[in-house]
């Protein structure tokens, strides 16, 4: 513990786990406590007779809510306070002294520098990144809309530890839902024309031999944006796919289900390409998250033939 706090009213401690989260320790004078000959003391490295009082209430100090709690007091001989203020040797001793009492009952949970603690946000994030990266999305086409679903397992929301508590689980469980509740946001970009021939793994996909097609490519931002804090989550390419309405044209929607435990994306498909061909997205159109491991989106062919014969009626 350093000893950066003022010494003459309080001490300051942060907790080192939970941000904002403090404890005020007083400094205050008693009669009762020893005195030194002030006239003999030199060393500031001599300990000054203190006692502290409050330790065995100071558990549930600087919880919200939490009114009652009586404070932790460090006490000194008043004549040891008053001469302190005036002896910069003796304020030192009387510190340090304060400081190690303090480390002796309060150090495993609390400090006296103030942690540097990571935006939790951060951490939502990488989650996220997480569910859409190692494992596969299902997408499917009816009519005007493509609907893309990720699992959320939560083996992929909480750490093996956090699954071993219940109540640790909940809670970050409740955080996570809380947190990503209408802070996530779908843009898609104007299409692109590009060559089938030039697409990723077009030999493995094609098998009609066709080469030198035109298709179309689009890209999707699936961001995170909540009180000032934006982050990019994924990008989703979409080759040969429904082309799609632009977020320019049209704001497309996303569902964060907890009950069911799902992520899904909706849509829209622009409805100038009146003739889609099903059959020939299965051969040659792809959905991938950039970057990702398991980075193809499974297609759902029986909703794909359903949507193809509905766009015909």
């Amino acid at each position: 513990m350093s000893s950066a706090n003022n010494f003459n009213n309080e001490i300051i401690l942060y907790h080192r786990q939970q941000a904002n989260r403090t404890l005020k320790i007083r400094i205050e004078e008693s009669p009762i406590i020893s005195k030194i000959d002030l006239k003999s003391w030199s060393s500031v490295e001599e300990e000054i007779p203190c006692d502290i009082v409050g330790v065995g209430a100071a558990g549930n100090s600087g919880k919200k809510g939490n009114k009652k709690s009586k404070p932790v007091k460090i006490r000194f001989h008043p004549e040891v306070l008053k001469e302190a203020r005036k002896n910069g040797q003796l304020s030192e001793a009387a510190k340090l002294t304060a400081h190690k009492l303090l480390d002796q009952f309060f150090g495993h949970e609390w400090t006296m520098d103030q942690p540097k603690f990571e935006d939790f946000r951060h951490k939502i994030v990488q989650k996220l990144r997480n569910v859409f990266t190692s494992q596969t999305g299902f997408m499917v086409v009816r009519d005007e809309l493509a609907l893309i679903t990720w699992p959320l397992p939560l083996d992929l929301l909480l750490t093996s530890s956090e699954r071993k508590n219940k109540s640790a689980s909940n809670e970050v469980l409740s955080q996570f839902f809380t947190t990503v509740k209408n802070a996530l946001r779908v843009w898609v970009y104007p299409y692109m024309e590009t060559k089938i021939s030039n697409l990723e793994k077009q030999e493995e996909r094609s098998k009609n031999g066709s080469t030198g097609e035109k298709g179309m490519v689009q890209i999707l931002d699936l961001n995170f944006d909540k009180n000032g804090f934006k982050k990019n989550i994924v990008q989703l390419e979409f080759v040969g796919c429904p082309l799609l309405r632009d977020s320019m044209q049209y704001v497309h929607n996303i569902e964060l289900d907890q009950e069911n435990a799902f992520i899904r994306i909706y849509l829209r498909t622009d409805p100038s390409e009146e003739n889609f061909d099903s059959l020939r997205f299965l051969l040659h159109g792809s959905v991938r998250v950039i970057g990702a491991t398991k980075n193809e989106i499974k297609r759902n062919t029986k909703w794909y033939g359903a949507a193809q014969s509905l766009s015909k009626n």
